[in-house]
């Protein structure tokens, strides 16, 4: 999500995947 506080917390909310992958 926008909100990058732990990646894995990110994959697991799914917010936002497009986000996550940009990031890493």
């Amino acid at each position: 999500g926008m909100l990058l506080v732990s990646v894995g917390v990110e994959l697991q909310l799914s917010s936002s995947l497009d986000v996550e992958m940009m990031y890493i």
